[in-house]
């Protein structure tokens, strides 16, 4: 099962839990995934484009933590979600030892060292899981994210032109990857 032992960060007097989402969660993780997508142009979907019911959010938290290979990790702050972090594996002998991820901080809370604190979290699961290789594909404006993913080793190793739309335009993403050693 993939789940983590709950991780307590500090940064400028706020106190950061990082911890496996529970099926608990879902009402909360159903009502914060709709602000992160209206926060930042960055997201996979837009606004309103996600329509997953409370049942459909428990499953894919039961499946999450059923999965070895999967983690699905939440940040909170004085008890409230603020970010979330799920990283997808695979059970192939040739590639179980990637994984990729994908992460929100609700705008409020960004630069309060959320991200921080769930990506040292994945990294630390994925030593500790014989993953060697985590990758993710960030889009090239979003500068902020991409110095946060850099200052924890991961490196651009492509380019995909055109791969997200902002509006009417269409902009580069970056392949990024991090290899444990």
């Amino acid at each position: 099962m993939a789940r983590i032992e709950p991780r307590e960060f500090h940064k400028n007097n706020i106190r950061i839990i990082v911890r496996s989402a529970e099926i608990n969660d879902a009402s909360d993780l159903i009502n914060i995934v709709p602000i992160l997508d209206r926060e930042t142009d960055y997201m996979l979907r837009t606004e309103g484009e996600f329509k997953c019911t409370l049942e459909e959010e428990e499953n894919i938290i039961k499946r999450k933590l059923e999965n070895k290979n999967d983690l699905f990790l939440v940040a909170t702050i004085n008890e409230k979600i603020v970010g979330t972090l799920g990283l997808s594996g695979n059970s192939l002998y040739r590639i179980n030892h990637i994984c990729e991820f994908g992460m929100g901080v609700l705008k409020d809370y960004w630069g309060k060292g959320v991200g921080n604190s769930l990506i040292k979290t994945m990294i630390d699961w994925t030593k500790e899981n014989n993953i060697r290789r985590i990758e993710l594909k960030a889009v090239s404006k979003n500068h902020r994210a991409i110095e946060l993913y850099k200052k924890f080793g991961f490196e651009i190793e492509g380019t995909l032109k055109g791969d997200h739309r902002i509006g009417n335009e269409y902009v580069d993403s970056y392949t990024m990857a991090l290899i444990n050693k």
